[in-house]
């Protein structure tokens, strides 16, 4: 399968399931490789690790139920520290993008993927490949240190009276969106 140039960073994801429906769809995408940092769940690495006895056998029936067999197709590695992963990344010239509903986030339809242009009086960057997009915790989203570390930040516009997605189904929103237009340039 040929990867995509797209990075997922799951950061605090507390939930097995939502990290196995990550998996899934990173699969469908063809992610290159998905970063879990902090707390958040991660396949069994073949090997015991002492931080993680009892939890491994758990994590791995709960990231398996809904991975489909994803968490053994899709590249993936851990990080205790976010923050300094996306620092690595960026060093390495990967564009970083936060999916957070935050005040100053732009509409995900909205970002540019062309050319550094001016809107609203102020330079928008040009999204380029390869990307790291960032999701966060469930209940608390992206930590503000990770926000400000990121290259832009993007949010989905949300019409009903619940103000948030599934982390899952929005990375499904934002992935399909990126991976289609990227294939169009």
């Amino acid at each position: 399968m040929k990867k995509s140039g797209l990075f997922v960073i799951l950061d605090n994801i507390r939930s097995l399931y939502n990290v196995g429906s990550l998996f899934r769809t990173a699969d469908a995408l063809g992610v290159s490789k998905i970063y879990l940092c902090g707390l958040t769940p991660y396949p069994s690495l073949g090997k015991s690790d002492p931080r993680r006895i009892g939890v491994q056998e758990k994590a791995q029936r709960g990231i398996g139920k809904t991975a489909l067999g994803a968490e053994k197709t899709v590249p993936f590695e851990h990080y205790d520290n976010c923050l300094e992963l996306i620092q690595g990344l960026k060093r390495k010239g990967v564009f970083v993008v936060g999916l957070e509903n935050t005040k100053d986030a732009i509409d995900y339809r909205k970002a540019n993927y062309k050319n550094p242009s001016l809107r609203s009086g102020t330079l928008m960057p040009c999204i380029k490949f390869p990307l790291a997009l960032v999701l966060g915790h469930e209940r608390e989203g992206i930590g503000e240190n990770i926000i400000k570390a990121c290259d832009l930040v993007v949010k989905i516009p949300m019409f009903g009276k619940k103000k948030s997605l599934n982390v899952s189904v929005a990375f499904g929103v934002a992935g399909y969106e990126v991976v289609n237009k990227f294939k169009s340039y």
